[in-house]
């Protein structure tokens, strides 16, 4: 370490802390009722796209350098902290009081949830005891891992070393997202930005394993906030969250650079906050749909197909509860949060090559993705057309994420058939018409994932990855 990395620390220390110390302020001014869990996603979810907006702001002008990105975030969050804190809507204008669902846990901050513990001297409730140790102990574990096999270790990951930690050295050489002088320079970058943070203002990459906790603790936080809008109780809600978070596929990805968990953690939240819209269509509940839906697109090209899904099911779900005009207003808010966080990519594509998902065509620009895989239609599942392969595709997934994500994945069937037949058997409206959503979202879902190509090989008549196994599940 240099003394240029002993001046940068405080440096980089004070402009995170007060990026998520302003973004906790705005969460609590959008939503003064919402509890640590809810804050704790608006934050995460703020944060990633204050620098992604910064990022693209001086990138335009080949300005992006770390220390005056670190000084433009940090001055916005300064300012948005020293601005005088407005007048808190009442009760009954708060998403979380009137939503489809309460979002249910009594400890509003982290403070309050921390001094209610145990080690703390406070008590929690006895129900909330068990999760308040699983939690712990989760923490504890990812701590660790983080620590004994990020940062004191040299990055080992394949993808991580061929093109996600190249493009962030590529970003601080050319000071602009823009350069081309990478093989893997045409991907989309929101993940790696969260890399460039973590890793351009010092002399090396070693804070780089630092990069996927937000995309980590964005799954757990969105799977446990999207179950409280559908109705589930805390417990499942916790149980569901710690599930997402304990596969080998996630805390492996927790260490290294790559962007499918951050797929999935902003698909999770998206869906929150689509829910939460559709149930309170006001402008605080807009801002945090079209800004988690906003960096989805903007992480890995097949995440297209995924915010696809997730906009269908938030318009759906609004036309449902609240008429077309509130649906149209969803789908032009995603498309706003969209262009905002994940445009820039796509423009830039197209300006130098001429189309947005460069290698791949779009319209009449073929493009060059066909060419070197002329095959590349079979190496998805659904392309294959082999149902003979479905037992390798089970086998991969209960290896790599376990078996309650293999019994999950084999039971959604029956699955969808208990989620429709609730919304005839319940009768709060609200509850029903997001679990008849949730039913048919596993269905595209499940749609996206078999035309994803590379699922099953990349190269013809080997099944390389599927039998491999952890593409598949990732």
């Amino acid at each position: 370490m240099s003394l240029f990395d002993l001046l940068m620390a405080p440096c980089w220390l004070v402009a995170t802390a007060l990026l998520l110390r302003a973004a906790m302020r705005v969460s609590r001014r959008l939503h003064p009722r919402g509890d640590f869990f809810a804050r704790a996603l608006d934050s995460l979810v703020l944060s990633w796209a204050a620098i992604v907006l910064a990022a693209f702001a001086l990138s335009i002008f080949r300005w992006l350098v770390p220390g005056l990105l670190l000084a433009v975030v940090g001055g916005a969050s300064a300012f948005t902290l020293w601005m005088p804190r407005k007048n808190a809507p009442g009760a009954s204008e708060d998403a979380y009081a009137t939503g489809c669902a309460t979002s249910g846990d009594a400890y509003a901050t982290a403070a309050d949830f921390m001094a209610a513990a145990p080690l703390f001297g406070g008590s929690l409730r006895p129900r909330d005891r068990a999760w308040f140790v699983a939690w712990l102990a989760y923490v504890a574990l990812a701590v660790a891992a983080i620590v004994m096999c990020g940062l004191l270790e040299f990055p080992s990951d394949w993808d991580s070393l061929a093109y996600h930690i190249p493009l962030v050295v590529q970003w601080i050489r050319a000071r602009s997202l823009c350069s081309t002088h990478s093989s893997s320079w045409f991907h989309p970058g929101n993940d790696e930005l969260l890399g460039f943070w973590c890793a351009a203002p010092f002399s090396g990459d070693f804070l780089i394993a630092l990069e996927n906790i937000p995309a980590v603790a964005l799954l757990g936080l969105g799977a446990h906030q999207l179950a409280r809008r559908l109705g589930v109780g805390r417990g499942g809600a916790h149980l569901a969250a710690l599930t997402a978070l304990t596969p080998h596929v996630v805390l492996r990805q927790l260490l290294d650079g790559e962007n499918d968990v951050a797929v999935a953690g902003l698909f999770a939240a998206a869906l929150g906050y689509g829910v939460r819209y559709a149930c309170v269509p006001r402008a605080r509940n807009a801002v945090l749909w079209a800004a988690a839906f906003g960096l989805l697109p903007g992480t890995k090209y097949y995440a297209l197909g995924y915010a696809a899904v997730a906009a269908l099911g938030v318009v759906a779900l609004t036309l449902w509860l609240r008429g077309p005009r509130r649906a149209i207003i969803a789908g032009l808010v995603g498309l706003a949060g969209a262009a905002a966080l994940s445009g820039y990519w796509y423009a830039r594509n197209a300006w130098f090559t001429g189309t947005p998902l460069y290698p791949q065509g779009f319209l009449r620009n073929p493009g060059v993705l066909t060419e070197i895989f002329p095959y590349l239609r079979e190496t998805s599942f659904l392309g294959k057309g082999d149902p003979s392969l479905s037992p390798l595709l089970v086998r991969g997934v209960w290896n790599w994420l376990g078996a309650a994500h293999a019994i999950a994945f084999l039971a959604i069937p029956l699955t969808s058939l208990a989620l429709v037949s609730g919304v005839f058997l319940r009768g709060d409206a609200r509850h029903a018409s997001s679990r008849a959503l949730l039913a048919g979202l596993l269905w595209l879902t499940l749609g996206v994932f078999g035309t994803t190509p590379f699922v099953v090989e990349t190269e013809p008549g080997t099944l390389d990855m599927l039998k491999q196994g952890y593409l598949p599940s990732r």
